[in-house]
């Protein structure tokens, strides 16, 4: 994984229904390392490489966020969570212009203010806000409060750049939505004929068994099962590529693996595992991330 890829990845603006500016980054960079891309009418960035059936790669572009509501007479605003059941805490946020705010709720935590730390004028129900980022680095582990929406992106890019000069048929989907139902899923796929489907996702340690070693693969998901003739495969690949995993049971988290099964279409959730400092400071070990690596190749 390289760090500054990462690093911009986190970096940049991008709340569910704002995705314009990693649109274009993700697009720039795929064409860098020679696929051809496109982007259709809802946002999703779909890139190619050999001939059909493909083997699709996919994850999510959006971040959530809030939107301010309202601002009171004492300049504070009232916000609006995107998701409703978004987890986002109180502490550091941005707008698109890197204006800084103070995230914060009231004394039963069911609504969210922000105070503003500027004097720019500030537009109701247009002004999207986001967690600072805050990125950090050490040798063992990559922290940030945009981990979870931003590392897989990342993963899929390292993948493309891994296989710039490969002949084997490949699509990679970097869908819009995620927070909306995956609204951006069944669109960027029934264009593509393919052989099979793997969703990246980021994992949370603590719940459905995850440790934070190890990349991660679904034995089933709320609404989805892997295939048996699946999970032998990658027993095989992890002997193969040396590499650590661990099958769990995803019943808690939401995938685009849910919606697609009741299409009929088998769709395999791997990932990293991600673990939560504090309220929001969200923490991926080096090693994790390597195994995802390792395990994405291996695949192709």
């Amino acid at each position: 994984m390289k760090i500054e890829l990462l690093k911009e990845l986190c970096e940049i603006f991008a709340p569910t229904g704002r995705e314009g500016k990693i649109i274009k980054f993700v697009q720039k960079k795929l064409e860098q390392f020679g696929f051809s891309s496109k982007i259709d009418s809802l946002g999703n960035v779909i890139a190619l490489k050999g001939r059909p059936p493909y083997k699709v790669f996919m994850t999510h572009l959006d971040q959530p966020a809030w939107i301010v509501e309202h601002q009171q007479e004492d300049g504070i605003l009232q916000l609006k969570p995107v998701p409703r059941d978004s987890k986002k805490t109180s502490g550091w946020a941005i707008d698109a212009q890197e204006n800084k705010y103070l995230i914060f709720g009231d004394r039963e935590g069911k609504k969210m203010y922000a105070e503003p730390l500027h004097n720019n004028k500030i537009e109701n129900s247009n002004t999207f806000l986001i967690p600072s980022p805050n990125f950090e680095v050490t040798e063992n582990a990559y922290y940030s409060n945009a981990l979870f929406d931003r590392f897989s992106i990342a993963a899929m890019l390292s993948l493309a750049e891994d296989l710039s000069s490969t002949e084997q048929s490949l699509a990679l989907v970097f869908y819009v939505g995620r927070y909306l139902n995956f609204m951006g899923v069944s669109s960027a796929l029934k264009s593509i004929e393919f052989q099979s489907c793997f969703s990246l996702e980021a994992i949370p340690v603590g719940e459905m068994c995850v440790s934070a070693h190890g990349a991660v693969v679904g034995l089933r998901t709320k609404g989805a099962i892997a295939p048996e003739d699946y999970l032998i495969e990658f027993d095989r690949l992890a002997k193969d590529q040396d590499v650590k995993i661990q099958k769990s049971l995803l019943t808690g988290i939401s995938s685009p693996a849910d919606s697609l099964s009741r299409q009929g279409v088998t769709c395999i959730v791997i990932g990293v595992p991600v673990t939560y400092s504090g309220s929001r400071t969200e923490k991926i070990l080096a090693v994790d991330g390597e195994s995802l690596q390792k395990l994405l190749v291996g695949l192709v």
